[in-house]
C-alpha cells in the first residue's frame, strides 16, 4: 500500500503482463486525474474517485497526456476471502466507486498507512485483521449506498438493525424472518437483492469482524470470544473463522512474525 503522485506518463499497469498474482488493487484519486480502462470501457479518474481491479484481468491504468498528475492513495490485497468480496461487491458496484475523502473507507486507509510508517503492524496476522477490516467497511459504505440509491423496504431495514444490535445472541434464520414479519422465501431473496449477501452471510460478517477487534485486544479465552459473539461452540467458531480470514482464531493471537509484513505492504 502507499501514497504517490505521479507526473510522468511513462506511468502505466497492464494488467495482464504483471508479475503479481492474484491479486487486488483499490486505488483512489486525491487529486489530479487519471485514466483506467477495463475490457471495452475507459473511465477517467478524477478527485474522489476509486477503482477496484484484479490482477491478472483486462485491464490498464496510467498518467494521460493530457493530465499534468495523478496524486493517489492504494491498497493491495491477496487471498481467497478476498477474491469472495471482490467479485460480490463488483457485481453488484462496478469498478469504479466515489467517496469524499472524509468516509470512513478513505480514513481507514490513510490509518493504516500511517500504522505502517510507524511500524505499528508487527506481522501478518494483524495485517490480515487490518485487511478484512478494510473489507467490512467498505462493504458497509456500499450497502449503505444501496440504501442511498435504491428504496430499501422496511422489513429489511429492521432486519438489518436487529442483527446489528443482537449479533452476540444466538440468532438463527428463522429469528431474522420472525422480525421482518415476512415469509422466509420473500425474505431471503429481497435480503440478497438489497444487501448483495443473504442474510447468514451477512451475520457471519458481523460476528467475524468483532471477534478479529476481540482477540487483538481482549485476552479473554477463544471459547468465551466464541461467545461474545455469538457461537455457542468454540470449535464451530473457529472453524467459520479460518474459512472467513484463512488463519485460525488463535493464530491472530499467538503466532508472531509467520510471513514478512512485507508481502503486504509494499513501498
Amino acid at each position: 500500500m502507499g501514497h504517490e503522485k505521479q507526473t510522468n506518463t511513462d506511468y502505466l499497469w497492464d494488467g495482464n503482463n504483471r508479475s503479481d498474482d492474484h491479486c487486488f488493487v483499490f486505488q483512489y484519486t486525491l487529486s489530479g486525474s487519471g485514466a483506467i480502462k477495463i475490457e471495452d470501457h475507459l473511465y477517467r479518474l478524477t478527485k474522489n474517485q476509486a477503482f477496484w481491479i484484479e490482477i491478472p484481468s483486462n485491464h490498464c491504468y496510467y498518467l494521460p497526456d493530457d493530465s499534468t498528475e495523478w496524486e493517489f492513495i492504494y491498497i493491495t490485497l491477496f487471498g481467497e476471502t478476498m477474491a469472495q468480496f471482490y467479485h460480490q461487491l463488483t457485481a453488484s458496484h462496478g469498478h469504479i466507486l466515489t467517496y469524499p475523502e472524509y468516509s470512513p473507507v478513505i480514513q481507514f486507509i490513510f490509518k493504516w498507512i500511517n500504522k505502517v510508517e510507524q511500524e505499528q503492524v508487527k506481522n501478518s496476522y494483524r495485517a490480515s485483521a487490518l485487511g478484512y477490516q478494510f473489507l467490512m467497511i467498505l462493504g458497509e459504505s456500499l450497502e449503505e449506498n444501496i440504501a442511498q440509491t435504491k428504496t430499501v423496504p422496511k422489513p429489511i431495514e429492521d432486519v438489518i438493525v436487529f442483527m446489528k444490535r443482537n449479533y452476540a445472541q444466538d440468532l438463527s434464520l428463522n429469528d431474522c424472518v420472525e422480525q421482518s414479519r415476512l415469509s422466509k422465501y420473500h425474505f431471503t431473496r429481497q435480503f440478497k437483492k438489497y444487501v448483495g449477501m443473504t442474510p447468514i452471510q451477512y451475520l457471519t460478517t458481523l460476528r467475524i469482524q468483532k471477534a478479529i477487534e476481540l482477540l487483538l485486544n481482549d485476552s479473554s479465552p477463544i471459547e468465551t470470544i466464541a461467545e461474545k459473539v455469538g457461537y455457542q461452540n468454540g470449535n464451530y467458531f473457529a472453524k467459520v473463522f479460518k474459512k472467513q480470514t484463512g488463519k485460525s482464531p488463535t493464530a491472530y493471537r499467538q503466532m508472531q512474525l509467520s510471513m514478512p509484513v512485507d508481502h503486504w505492504f509494499i513501498d
